[in-house]
């Protein structure tokens, strides 16, 4: 007896085994980026939830350390004909990648209904951004916008009750806040100080009506009168109205938490990593203040798709991306490393609107998205963007060259490498 209910156990468990059936493979999808420290851990939390919810999907992300080493791997792997499903991508890159046919353009997994309401919502600068040749070939992933942050107690104490719209007023106040209180002929307690930033010459030249290029992306047009008197600009805090210095690396941010300087530029992000520094006294932020005209240069990454990825892999990997593209995860993404969301209605999110509740003046620096510009999305101009900085800021700045000489000098190199790039 004892036999046969083992032989009738033996006959159930292989019938339970074989109506369960084979376990189903999950589609795995590669992703590279470079995102680290508290932003890398935002990123990993929320693929952990889509795959926590996606059981039939694993997004395998892999974070490189740095954009030069992701860059260095991502070209290699292309070479080899083996890159990664998705990666996080600058435009110049998408540009050369795009030119030579790996990318699968996002658009053609999407239906129509699906790119009309991703551009009736994504901020048309992102669009823009993201598109070539008409089409929608990538998608935006980490952006921000300049922001500046300023000491609000400070400003109080010497009775300004605002931070400053325009160029001008940021000058007078700048002069009401520098102070010699030891009269040694040095402040003690400055406006400004700021290390060599090409980012706030390209926005400041923008202000001013100026481009950094032609509409072809040949020839340089940073050298003309807007660029002169942008960087002129940068000088005159400097030399002419004495409320700022030049710094290197994150001295500024020092200076700042020190309390030896009342206002500093940075981006969006920075807001974060400030506060996470504990300032003794309370923190603003605010837009950049108008030149002629309101514009800021946008910065960050988007994201690509590799052609060689098979059909099941490009179609789950569009579902991680429409999903880390909805509204509610773009304001998870949000408030949790401080980039802005990308979707307009994010904003009506609870968890956006609990940060702007708490943080007002970021509206105002979100809504510098409404009037914001791209960088050049050529192949070259990761390199033409280190020559500006090299060749055309920093002479000037350190008082080697005129803003002239400099920009003109560095115009003519950046004209030449962008030519020797294209060949």
């Amino acid at each position: 007896m004892k036999i046969i209910i083992r032989i009738l156990i033996s006959i159930a468990v292989l019938f339970l085994f074989h109506c369960k059936g084979p376990v189903e493979k999950k589609i795995v999808v590669t992703f590279w980026h470079a995102m680290g420290g508290p932003l890398g851990k935002t990123l990993d939390s929320l693929i952990t939830e889509f795959n926590q919810t996606h059981p039939e999907i694993k997004v395998d992300h892999v974070g490189m350390g740095n954009y030069q080493a992701l860059s260095q791997k991502l070209m290699a792997t292309v070479a080899a004909k083996k890159p990664p499903t998705i990666s996080q991508v600058f435009e110049s890159w998408t540009e050369q990648l795009f030119r030579v046919g790996v990318l699968t353009p996002v658009e053609e997994l999407l239906t129509e209904d699906e790119i009309n309401e991703l551009k009736r919502d994504i901020y048309p600068v992102f669009i823009e951004d993201n598109t070539w040749n008409g089409k929608l070939v990538t998608f935006p992933f980490n952006k921000s916008v300049p922001a500046y942050f300023y000491n609000k107690t400070l400003f109080k104490n010497e009775g300004i009750d605002h931070f400053p719209t325009n160029w001008d007023e940021f000058i007078e106040t700048g002069k009401k806040i520098t102070k010699d209180t030891n009269e040694d002929g040095t402040p003690d307690i400055w406006a400004t100080a700021f290390p060599l930033s090409t980012w706030m010459f390209e926005t400041i030249l923008y202000q001013s009506g100026g481009r950094i290029l032609s509409e072809d992306n040949v020839t340089p047009l940073f050298n003309k009168k807007e660029g002169i008197e942008s960087l002129q600009f940068f000088l005159d805090i400097l030399n002419k109205h004495r409320i700022g210095y030049l710094t290197m690396g994150y001295q500024h941010q020092d200076d700042f938490l020190a309390g030896k300087v009342a206002i500093i530029s940075g981006s969006v992000v920075s807001y974060s990593f400030i506060m996470a520094l504990k300032p003794d006294f309370d923190l603003g932020m605010a837009p950049v203040p108008s030149g002629r005209n309101n514009a800021v240069v946008i910065s960050g990454t988007n994201i690509a798709l590799f052609a060689n990825a098979s059909n099941e892999q490009k179609q789950a990997a569009m579902k991680f991306i429409k999903w880390f593209l909805s509204t509610e995860i773009q304001a998870k993404w949000s408030y949790g490393t401080g980039y802005v969301p990308v979707r307009i209605k994010s904003l009506e999110e609870p968890l956006m609107k609990k940060r702007i509740e708490a943080l007002p003046e970021l509206m105002d620096v979100i809504s510098q998205l409404e009037f914001a510009y791209t960088e050049p999305r050529i192949a070259g101009w990761l390199g033409g963007r280190q020559i500006l900085g090299t060749e055309g800021i920093e002479p000037a700045l350190m008082g080697v060259k005129s803003p002239e000489e400099a920009l003109n000098d560095c115009a003519k190199k950046i004209e030449e490498y962008l030519k020797a790039e294209k060949e």
